[in-house]
């Protein structure tokens, strides 16, 4: 996501004003009655990926990768994952979501007890000093994964410290049966791409739409790890919808350039 200049201010003030009153279900709803791919696709030209955007694609894989060592129990996959999260830069994402219940959801899904809609579960962070732990933890008596999780945590300590710049990165929870909405501002004929990547608890799903509600590109697969791409062909704000189709809480890591 890039930050605008003063040109940009009142363009994109005034589309995010457009957003009150779009419902996120109807977005939703649209999403679904759309025919054609999900969201492999981009719109317009093809420019090149600028160093931002390829900096969400490296994060989106190294956070399946920790999943999968997870999975897996291969502390080597964390640490894989730990040290391309360290070698990139990023800053907080200063958009904040709005939450909104989607009544669609839960009523399919009927009544949730208290403590299912209460939050998520402790989980590990995916960042890289809590991947490294995590690797540590997971092979306490092998010597070579110590020795290597010492090698990266050195490496990542001796840093340049105060580096700028790259993707920006959010750290959220979506409730049960919940959509967050975010309000997003790209910049014309260069390639935007938002990632995002749940706690594994419950399925997301991931919406871009524009200024008019309409439907940009989408991820609607069976996970919680979602990444979409695409060529704005205007300057301003773009609704990004972040869906939890579970009846629990799903923290989520989330990043834009």
């Amino acid at each position: 996501m890039k930050k605008r200049t003063l040109a940009f201010a009142a363009p994109v003030v005034a589309g995010a004003c457009l957003y009150l009153g779009l419902s996120s279900t109807t977005i939703a709803q649209k999403a679904e009655e759309r025919p054609g791919p999900d969201v492999k696709i981009e719109t317009g030209t093809k420019p090149k990926p600028s160093p931002a955007a390829a900096a969400v694609e490296r994060m989106a894989m190294a956070h399946s990768l920790a999943k999968y060592g997870r999975q897996a129990k291969s502390p080597t996959a964390l640490i894989a994952a730990a040290e391309i999260l360290g070698a990139i830069p990023t800053t907080p994402l200063e958009a904040k979501p709005e939450h909104r219940r989607d009544e669609k959801s839960a009523n399919a899904a009927g009544s949730q007890s208290e403590e299912r809609s209460r939050g998520p579960k402790a989980r590990n962070n995916d960042d890289p000093a809590s991947l490294l732990a995590e690797a540590k933890q997971m092979a306490p008596n092998d010597p070579h994964v110590a020795a290597i999780v010492e090698r990266v945590a050195r490496a990542l300590d001796e840093r340049p410290r105060g580096a700028v710049g790259g993707p920006q990165r959010g750290v959220h929870v979506v409730s049960a049966n919940s959509f967050d909405r975010f309000v997003l501002s790209f910049r014309a004929d260069e390639r935007a791409i938002v990632a995002l990547s749940g706690d594994g608890s419950t399925d997301l799903d991931l919406f871009i739409a524009d200024q008019d509600g309409n439907l940009v590109v989408k991820d609607d697969d069976d996970s919680d790890d979602c990444g979409v791409n695409w060529v704005p062909k205007y300057t301003g704000p773009f609704l990004v919808l972040v869906r939890n189709l579970g009846s629990e809480a799903n923290r989520y890591v989330i990043a834009t350039n």
